[in-house]
């Protein structure tokens, strides 16, 4: 089974999402599952040394302080549910994640969960800007990534930069306008953060079709 698994690293519901997607992954009885990290940029036009995170998302989304006080506050409760922790009242940062998505493309496999994990957990915790090379090469070395002084070279030369540019391309072609966003056996979608019991059923249900979408 393949679960191409497409988000942005400043989108707190694709921590929690991929928090659920293990779960479901570990209590999972059935076929081997390979998981495919796809990119998507939920905003592309924030400079790349970040911008400010609460002008950002009111000027974004339209919304009053109140209203985003209390929409931060369902979030966190929602990560508390999954054992994550999201320190809201300290994120000041809004980055531009195109290279922390570059940096996931040419993460080893076995790297790329860990480093998934390790830049969602610098950026809703420690409110670290995830944006800046730097940054994402102190990242990659607490992870053990291999030569991971050359990072920033690596980023600023555009590596990785054609798949990212493959997966906004594929994730615009399936009208994807929000993550996260899942895709089973390249064939049923499951879209939003939803429970492992609800993916475990996804995933049921796409290994017993040939057909069909799952919404």
């Amino acid at each position: 089974m393949k679960i191409e698994f497409f988000s942005d690293m400043v989108c707190p519901w694709c921590r929690i999402g991929m928090q659920q997607l293990q779960e479901a992954l570990a209590a999972w009885q059935g076929e081997a599952v390979e998981l495919i990290y796809r990119a998507y940029i939920l905003d592309p036009d924030v400079p790349m040394v970040g911008d400010s995170f609460r002008e950002r998302m009111i000027e974004r989304k339209g919304i009053s302080d109140e209203h985003l006080e209390k929409m931060v506050a369902h979030v966190a409760e929602a990560g508390k549910q999954v054992g994550l922790t999201f320190n809201f009242d300290q994120l000041t940062i809004a980055p531009n994640t195109r290279y922390a998505h570059q940096l996931m493309a040419i993460a080893d496999e076995d790297l790329k969960k860990p480093l998934f994990d390790a830049i969602t957990e610098a950026y809703f915790e420690r409110n670290i800007n995830i944006g800046l090379p730097q940054e994402l090469t102190a990242i990659a070395k607490s992870i053990g990534m291999d030569d991971a002084a050359s990072i920033p070279r690596r980023l600023e030369q555009d590596e990785g930069w054609i798949d990212v540019l493959r997966d906004l391309r594929e994730a615009k072609s399936l009208k994807i306008t929000g993550v996260p966003y899942y895709i089973i056996n390249e064939k049923y979608s499951v879209s939003g953060a939803r429970p492992a019991q609800h993916l475990l059923k996804a995933m049921d249900w796409a290994a017993k079709q040939d057909l069909g979408v799952i919404r």
